[in-house]
């Protein structure tokens, strides 16, 4: 072993992994499921992934700790659906410009960024802006740590989570909620979706976060690499303001607007004009 609670971020065909054991041992494509073991021949952990550009081992491995697989082998061995934690919120950590904004004083939290609807966090009375400083009695320090007590949370179990919504420290219960296997498709309710990039109407959140002037337009919140619009130049904060000859002044103009697109286009944000490719 050379490291202790790694973390890989999600990949395209793969979910994040998180409080991994990192070693040299000699993990190849399809040993995924196997055993890493000690020099007792004690299994320590199964192994997950690797990091590779050939496509094969190049020294680094990372496997689960036995002891976080401990906690759903009766459910495998009974052939039982492993269910995961979900609250239905986009979160952030902080920073000292958010700090300053929102008047925040505490060094811990995580702000909510965005409530699904319908979800857990949505029934709870959760909203946008507020900052998790405590979940199920555990102190959050960074949004890696609220999902990890969110995965591991019962589903169906009732927990405690203590909110700073403006300078009012407030306690709210919420339901776990069973997380959904096409979680994607449940962004799109709040999110669109276009040839690579994520849009969504203009926040008083995203406003500041980005420090958007624009009054009209959908803002980009997230890119995917290596799609027409990653290689496009446009950029996370981008407010678009028309797409060909359509004028967007929301989202709804944006949905309505792609809907005709054929080929390349042009589109037309805040910081001037950009081509949009067909996806091939």
């Amino acid at each position: 072993m050379s490291a202790l609670h790694r973390y890989l971020p999600a990949a395209p065909g793969r979910a994040s992994f998180e409080d991994l054991i990192q070693t040299d041992a000699a993990i190849n494509p399809g040993n995924s499921g196997g055993p890493l073991v000690n020099i007792k021949g004690e299994v320590i952990g199964v192994n997950a992934a690797i990091i590779t550009r050939s496509g094969g081992y190049e020294g680094i491995g990372f496997a689960i700790p036995i002891n976080k697989a401990r906690r759903i082998l009766n459910s495998l061995i009974k052939g039982e659906k492993i269910l995961y934690g979900w609250l239905g919120v986009s979160i952030q950590d902080l920073n000292e410009d958010l700090k300053n904004y929102f008047g925040i004083k505490e060094k811990n939290g995580v702000i909510v960024v965005r409530v699904f609807k319908n979800s857990p966090a949505e029934k709870a009375g959760i909203k946008e802006g507020d900052l998790i400083l405590k979940f199920d009695s555990a102190s959050v320090s960074d949004t890696r740590e609220l999902v990890s007590l969110v995965n591991r949370s019962e589903v169906g179990k009732v927990v405690t989570a203590t909110i700073l919504r403006g300078t009012k420290e407030i306690n709210l219960k919420i339901k776990i909620g069973a997380r959904p296997e096409e979680i994607e498709k449940i962004k799109t309710v709040e999110v669109t979706t276009f040839r690579g990039m994520e849009v969504d109407d203009i926040t008083p959140y995203l406003k500041e976060r980005f420090r958007i002037r624009e009054k009209e337009g959908v803002v980009i919140v997230s890119i995917s690499d290596n799609s027409p619009a990653g290689k496009s130049g446009l950029n996370i904060g981008d407010v678009i303001i028309k797409i060909g000859d359509k004028i967007v002044r929301s989202k709804k103009d944006f949905q309505k607007a792609i809907l005709s697109i054929k080929g390349n286009c042009l589109i037309k944000t805040n910081r001037g004009y950009f081509v949009l490719k067909e996806e091939r």
